[in-house]
C-alpha cells in the first residue's frame, strides 16, 4: 500500500513540475504563443470594467459607507471611457466570429 501511495505522490509531483515549467515558458516567451482567438476587449476596456465591478461590489455590500466623491468621479470617468470604446471592440470580435460562419 505504501508503495502505491509513493508512486501516486511522485506522479502528482511530476505533473506539478511540468505545469510549473509550462507557465515559466509562457511567461518568458508570450509572443511565441499564438492566441486561439483575438481578445474581446483591450487593456483599457478591461481596466474600466474592473473599476466598475469594484464600485458595484462596494455599492451592493457596503450599505453604511459614505461614497467618496473623488472615487465616484474616477468611476464616472472610467464609465465614459468604456462607453466610447466598448462597442467597436465588441463589433471587431463579432466580425472575427462571423468569419467562421
Amino acid at each position: 500500500m505504501n508503495d502505491r501511495v509513493l508512486v501516486l505522490v511522485q506522479a502528482i509531483q511530476k505533473d506539478l513540475e511540468d505545469i510549473a515549467l509550462l507557465y515559466t515558458r509562457l511567461d518568458q516567451h508570450p509572443s511565441d504563443v499564438m492566441p486561439l482567438r483575438p481578445a474581446i476587449i483591450d487593456d483599457a476596456a478591461y481596466e474600466a470594467l474592473d473599476e466598475l465591478r469594484r464600485f458595484r461590489h462596494l455599492f451592493r455590500h457596503a450599505y453604511g459607507v459614505q461614497l467618496d466623491p473623488l472615487r465616484l468621479n474616477i468611476v464616472v470617468i472610467k464609465a465614459m471611457r468604456l462607453k466610447a470604446i466598448y462597442r467597436p471592440q465588441l463589433e471587431q470580435f463579432l466580425d472575427f466570429l462571423h468569419t467562421f460562419s
